[in-house]
């Protein structure tokens, strides 16, 4: 930004006509085949021939300068891909210093055809635009073209050409990537194979984004075990407006591109192995006091009681099928959104209730029980006691599912200590992230296992009575209650629509219940009502239209606007869930007091609220940035002080109180 008006100086004052009577540049167009099949692709080179002395720029220019683009006009059943470029040389104009090419730079794109094209041949045109530099710097243009028969039969071409393209440019490597600003300087953490470290010893950094690392700064590096670590001077960019940034790391004779993580001041803490997985412990313990859990709960709460009076070894198989079903499911979500992170979906933690199917089973099983709770049908080998069969009682099988569902439940919520543990099991190895899921689940079995296993703790339970029978039938209201939060959940996922569906299904079960009381020989017929009023339900909930949320939705681009130096607005952002019931407490007990309110106000402060009830890539890269997978989060963003800087951004805590938003916003 600094040297905004230094390009556009260079670029007004220069002389346009020279940019077409003296081209200090020209461009030849090259295919790699002579021929191009349906629904295939080929490469494409562009090369720039720039006359001796003469620069033109890289991708991210450095200090000043301008990229060289490329405009098609692409017909329909055409495409091409991004461009791809040459590693850069710098040139220096003290105090500047801008990345670019100099001789015959080649640049490559893939094109390709979809399989349905069907005419005979693929006719390309275009402009390239650069601007050429040496003491002064002219804008340039050419109309380019290329035309290649459409054909099953093709041979190669031009090979020199595009072996030349590949030797010049960074070869690009999956290495593990992290970089972080940690004062005055960027810090790029990268896992080098150990067989090339000493290359990694004096090398030039050029991040694909500008204003990351000061042109002109030295690059150190060190190496720990397989990590080598770039420290640099981090230039003036607000790298909070980043999830992501690519670098060219340039040795002596090979040049390497990474794509890296931007890592918050939060999760740039390093922690050991023994120390995240006590977070991770802790994590599950707090989670059992989260509300989204206590409907479960308290339902295993009326199976300890009954346990209270069994034999020692029978209390233990309980306490250990409960632990078991907790682990086992905390370790297979765990390993699913592993591998589809690996696969480069844009999910975090809680993602299966970003399915609408989810959502209405997980609803349905807990109507189920709290009518079994109510004593309107007895356990049996009913098809409609499936979820309350597996899940009631207190011998091992029931113990186990009761795990099972404690853990789809508890996915809504994000207790403390559980976002640094779940931030560091999705960036280490699967074996070690799924230890850290295991722990979190072992948290979460703890008590209940506590209380299996050291009978003098079951002394706090009360005795077996009477009392039970009317227990039991309370515990059915918390579950009723959980059913209607997922409902409404469904709702915002789903539109209204949705709920006639779900609650046209649970109209079905009652009446199964009832239909198989009166006639159990025609049970069938209830059962095929519940199965078409199910699966109607189930695919109209999907895709029903979904409904619109009244307020100031989260917009990054609008975000990065304000935070740009020439605003002075401070903004809190809220990162919330309609399926988040500790961001729906939040909104309710905190943010929605008229003092906070007034003090928003008052302060200046925009409220920008992101809904992750659906999947949202922009919002699970911006949770990312801040070293999370899950909601809530609330950031928030202070206004420039009296040197007209921006403090840095303050994390708030997962659970809020009006007065820790007061002091935050405050500056208390």
């Amino acid at each position: 930004m600094k040297y905004i008006l230094s390009l556009a100086l260079a670029f007004f004052i220069s002389l346009p006509s020279m940019a077409q009577d003296d081209p200090k540049a020209t461009i030849d167009v090259f295919a790699s085949q002579s021929a191009v099949q349906a629904g295939g692709s080929i490469d494409i080179a562009i090369r720039q021939n720039i006359i001796d002395g003469w620069h033109t720029y890289w991708i991210n220019p450095g200090d000043s300068g301008e990229a060289m683009t490329i405009d098609w006009e692409l017909p329909k059943g055409v495409s091409v891909s991004e461009v791809r470029e040459p590693t850069p040389d710098k040139f220096f104009y003290d105090p500047l210093v801008n990345f670019g090419h100099k001789g015959q730079p080649i640049f490559t794109q893939t094109l390709s055809l979809w399989p349905k094209y069907s005419a005979d041949s693929v006719e390309l045109n275009g402009t390239v635009y650069w601007l050429v530099c040496d003491d002064i710097c002219i804008p340039e243009s050419q109309k380019i073209s290329i035309s290649l028969p459409v054909s099953d039969v093709t041979q190669n071409i031009n090979q020199s050409i595009f072996e030349k393209a590949k030797k010049s440019m960074p070869r690009q490597v999956d290495w593990n990537t992290s970089f972080v600003k940690k004062g005055e300087n960027v810090v790029l953490n990268v896992s080098v194979p150990s067989d090339l470290h000493n290359q990694m010893l004096d090398v030039d950094l050029f991040p694909t984004t500008w204003g990351i690392v000061q042109t002109t700064s030295d690059v150190t590096s060190e190496i720990m075990d397989d990590v080598v670590i770039f420290t640099a001077k981090s230039d003036d960019r607000d790298l909070t407006t980043l999830t992501q940034a690519s670098f060219v790391i340039q040795t002596g004779n090979e040049a390497y591109e990474v794509t890296a993580n931007l890592k918050s001041a939060e999760s740039s803490v390093e922690y050991s192995f023994i120390f995240i997985l006590g977070f991770a412990f802790v994590g599950g313990l707090i989670l059992n006091l989260m509300p989204c859990v206590f409907p479960v709960l308290s339902m295993k709460a009326l199976s300890l009681v009954k346990l209270s009076d069994k034999e020692r070894s029978h209390a233990r198989a309980s306490g250990i099928a409960y632990t078991t079903g907790i682990m086992l499911s905390f370790v297979s979500i765990a390993g699913v959104l592993m591998i589809l992170k690996g696969a480069g979906e844009t999910i975090g933690w809680g993602f299966q209730l970003q399915d609408p199917i989810v959502v209405t089973v997980l609803a349905t099983m807990l109507f189920l029980i709290g009518l079994n709770l109510m004593g309107l049908f007895e356990i049996s080998g009913c098809f409609t006691n499936i979820g309350s069969n597996l899940t009631t009682g207190n011998d091992a099988k029931s113990s186990f599912f009761t795990g099972v569902l404690a853990t789809l439940v508890a996915t809504p919520c994000t207790a403390p200590f559980m976002a640094s543990a779940i931030g560091y099991a999705l960036t280490q190895s699967a074996f070690v992230g799924l230890l850290v899921f295991a722990m979190l689940g072992f948290g979460l079995a703890f008590p209940y296992l506590l209380l299996t296993f050291v009978p003098a703790t079951q002394k706090i339970l009360p005795r077996p009575g009477a009392w039970m029978d009317t227990f039991k039938q309370v515990l059915a209201f918390p579950m009723f209650a959980s059913a209607i939060w997922l409902v409404w959940v469904l709702a915002q996922q789903a539109g209204d629509l949705a709920i006639i569906y779900i609650l046209g299904l649970f109209l079905a079960i009652m009446f199964l219940i009832w239909f198989s009381k009166k006639s159990t020989s025609k049970l069938w017929k209830g059962l095929l009502a519940l199965l078409l009023i199910g699966v109607f339900g189930f695919y109209s909930a999907i895709l029903s239209p979904k409904s619109t949320m009244n307020y100031e939705p989260f917009d990054n681009a609008k975000l990065e606007n304000i935070l740009d130096e020439n605003s002075d607005q401070a903004v809190f952002v809220n990162m919330t869930a309609a399926w988040c019931i500790t961001c729906l407490v939040n909104e309710n007990t905190s943010l929605s007091q008229v003092e906070v309110q007034d003090a928003f106000a008052d302060e200046n402060i925009l409220y920008m609220k992101g809904d992750w009830t659906n999947r949202d890539e922009k919002i699970t890269k911006y949770l990312e940035k801040f070293g999370r997978n899950g909601v809530p989060l609330y950031v928030f963003y202070g206004a420039k002080n009296d040197n007209g800087m921006r403090p840095d951004p303050i994390i708030l805590p997962q659970i809020l109180t009006p007065n820790i938003i007061l002091e935050t916003i405050q500056g208390e």
